[in-house]
C-alpha cells in the first residue's frame, strides 16, 4: 500500500505587510500554514487567518515554532543572525518570486534614492503604456504580485538589505544599485556585511540579465570573472577614467558629458547614446544621478519588452511627498520637508541640492549605527546652522561641537522648529532632513513629515 505523503508545513514569522501577503499566496497552495507573532493579533487579523484555513501560535514558544515547520518565511525586519541552526529553513519573498514569476523583474536597491527611482521608473513606464506592478520595500507585499502576474508586463520592486540578506536564488532581469554608504549597522554590524547583503541583488544573475551599478563601487567588488557586457557602470564624473585607470577592465561605463550620455564599452569604443533624448526629456524633479539611472533603465526595459520607450518632454510626473518637498514660503523663508531622508547619504545629497541659499537644518532621529561625526563633517560646508532633536540629540551635539558647527539641541521637533524659525532671516531655507529613522518620536517618516508640514502651516494662521 502506497504511503500517504506528509503535507508540507510552512511557518510565517511576523504578521505585518509581508506576513499577510505570504498568507494570501500560500492559502492557494497545498501547504499547512501557521502564523507566529509576538504581539497580540487583532480580531481582524485572526479572522484573516481563519478564513485562509491557517493556524496561529498565540501561546507557543518561538523555538517550538521554528522546529515544527519545514520552511519558515520571516518578516525582513526580524534579525535572523541568532538563529543560525535554522538557516536551511529560511525562504524569502524574493526567492518565491524567482520561482513563480516568469516575466521581467526590475529590482532596485541602494542606501539612498531607491524609493524615488522605483516610483519614477514605474510612472515613466506607465506613461509609455507598459503594464507595471510596483511593490517591495514601499509598503506593498511582494507576493501579492503573483496574484496579478497575468495582467502585467513586468514588475518593479524596491528591495532592501533586509529583504536581500537571506536570498539564495533571486536573480532579477534588471538589477539597479543606486549608491552605497554605511547604514543599518545596528542590524548588519559591519559595513562589509551590509555590502554583502546589498550585493545579493546581482550575485545570482546569469546570461541575458542586466545590472546597472555605480562605478565608484567597482573597487569594492570581486566579480570573479562575472564582468560582462550585461553589466553597466554609471558615473556622473566626466573624468572617471583618471580615477579608475588602474582598475580591472570594465564591461560598459555610461557617463554624462555636456548633457549627453556617453558609453565607453569593454572594447574601449566611445559613442553617444540615443537615450540622451530620454535623459534630457525627463523632468528635473530629482537628482540628476537618479535621472541617469532611470534613463539607462528605460532603455534596457524597452529592449527587454520589445517596446521602445517614447518619452515626451514636460510629461507631468510628481514625486511622492517627504522627498525634498517644498511646503511654503513665509516671511521670505522657504520650508522643505525631506523626512524620507533616513540616511546620511540622503541628507548630504539634500543639503548640497539646497546650497544655493543658506540652509538651517533640522537633524535628528535614530542613526541605525551610522557615524554622525562623518555626516556632520560632510554637510558642514553647505549649512548655516543645525537644530538637533530627538533621542540622539547628545550624540549629534558631540559631533557638531567636534566639527565646530553652529548648533542648538532639543528633545522635540516642536522646540527645534520654533528656535529655527526664530533665527531665520529673509532668503534662508529651513530643511527637515533628519538623516535618521523616525522611531524615537514618530510612528514613521510620513508622520514626522506631516507633523513638520503642520508646524509650517500653523505659521500662516
Amino acid at each position: 500500500m502506497k504511503k500517504k505523503q506528509k503535507q508540507q508545513s510552512i511557518g510565517i514569522w511576523g504578521f505585518g505587510t509581508v506576513g499577510k501577503s505570504a498568507l494570501r499566496f500560500f492559502k492557494n497552495q497545498n501547504i499547512s500554514v501557521e502564523i507566529f507573532d509576538s504581539r497580540h493579533l487583532t480580531k481582524k487579523e485572526i479572522d484573516l487567518i481563519n478564513q485562509a484555513k491557517a493556524t496561529w501560535a498565540n501561546t507557543q514558544k518561538l523555538e517550538l515554532f521554528l522546529k515544527k515547520h519545514d520552511t519558515i518565511l520571516a518578516s525582513p525586519g526580524i534579525d535572523l543572525q541568532q538563529y543560525q541552526n535554522y538557516n536551511h529553513k529560511w525562504i524569502t519573498e524574493l526567492d518565491l518570486i524567482e520561482k513563480f514569476f516568469q516575466k521581467p523583474v526590475i529590482a532596485i536597491t541602494g542606501t539612498a534614492g531607491k524609493t524615488t527611482v522605483t516610483h519614477l521608473l514605474s510612472e515613466f513606464l506607465k506613461k509609455s503604456k507598459i503594464k507595471v506592478w510596483t511593490g517591495g520595500n514601499i509598503g506593498t507585499g511582494m507576493l501579492d504580485l503573483l496574484n496579478e502576474k497575468e495582467k502585467i508586463d513586468c514588475a518593479v520592486l524596491e528591495v532592501s538589505s533586509f529583504q536581500l540578506e537571506q536570498c539564495k536564488k533571486f536573480a532579477p532581469t534588471l538589477a539597479i544599485w543606486t549608491n552605497f554608504s554605511p547604514n543599518h549597522l545596528d542590524r548588519h554590524e559591519t559595513e562589509k556585511n551590509y555590502f554583502a547583503a546589498k550585493k545579493k541583488i546581482i550575485d545570482n544573475q546569469h546570461k541575458g540579465q542586466h545590472a546597472i551599478v555605480p562605478l565608484c563601487l567597482k573597487k569594492l567588488f570581486n566579480f570573479c570573472g562575472k564582468i560582462t557586457p550585461s553589466l553597466t557602470f554609471f558615473s556622473f564624473n566626466p573624468e572617471w577614467k583618471n580615477e579608475f585607470a588602474n582598475c580591472l577592465r570594465v564591461a560598459n561605463v555610461v557617463y554624462v558629458k555636456n548633457n549627453s550620455l556617453m558609453r565607453h564599452n569593454y572594447n574601449k569604443e566611445v559613442k553617444e547614446l540615443n537615450l540622451s533624448n530620454i535623459f534630457n526629456a525627463l523632468p528635473s524633479i530629482t537628482f540628476r544621478e537618479n535621472l541617469l539611472i532611470i534613463s539607462l533603465a528605460l532603455d534596457l526595459i524597452g529592449k527587454l519588452l520589445n517596446k521602445p520607450i517614447i518619452f515626451k518632454k514636460n510629461t507631468p510626473i510628481a514625486l511622492p511627498p517627504h522627498r525634498l518637498e517644498y511646503v511654503a514660503t513665509i516671511n521670505k523663508v522657504s520650508f522643505y520637508n525631506d523626512s524620507k531622508s533616513t540616511t546620511s547619504a540622503s541628507t548630504i545629497a539634500a543639503v548640497k541640492k539646497c546650497a544655493d541659499k543658506p540652509v538651517l537644518l533640522l537633524l535628528g532621529g535614530l542613526s541605525k549605527g551610522a557615524d554622525r561625526f562623518e555626516l556632520v563633517k560632510k554637510i558642514k560646508p553647505y549649512i548655516k546652522k543645525v537644530y538637533a532633536f530627538g533621542a540622539e540629540e547628545e550624540i549629534l551635539k558631540k559631533a557638531l561641537i567636534q566639527n565646530n558647527v553652529s548648533y542648538q539641541s532639543f528633545f522635540s521637533l516642536d522646540e527645534a522648529f520654533s528656535s529655527c524659525f526664530a533665527d531665520a532671516q529673509a532668503d534662508d531655507q529651513i530643511l527637515l532632513s533628519p538623516a535618521g529613522s523616525s522611531f524615537d518620536l514618530f510612528k514613521n517618516y510620513e508622520e514626522r513629515g506631516n507633523y513638520f508640514k503642520k508646524l509650517v502651516l500653523q505659521l500662516k494662521q
